[in-house]
């Protein structure tokens, strides 16, 4: 994504940029950013795996990992890419 801080840009994967698309949305809590990305995810037909590599089944299990991951991405990520006004 183009930052106008840099001159250039910042690498974002889809992920993030999922994240950045449910910040965008209005999604305020985790939870909502996490169930905003989850419905991307089943209306693509796409599933999420766990650390290990195994399909997660279960509604609450991809829940569980897409907030474990978005904690990740506002810890670090988000406040990189905001100083770098990219959003």
């Amino acid at each position: 994504m183009a930052s106008p801080i840099l001159g250039g840009g910042i690498v974002v994967d889809r992920l993030e940029q999922l994240f950045i698309s449910a910040i965008e949305a209005d999604c305020r809590s985790s939870k909502d950013q996490a169930k905003f990305v989850l419905e991307i995810f089943t209306q693509l037909g796409e599933r999420l795996v766990s650390e290990d590599g195994n399909v997660l089944e279960t509604e609450e299990d991809c829940m569980q990992r897409l907030l474990a991951l978005q904690a990740k991405f506002n810890e670090s990520r988000l406040p990189l890419l905001r100083r770098a006004k990219v959003i």
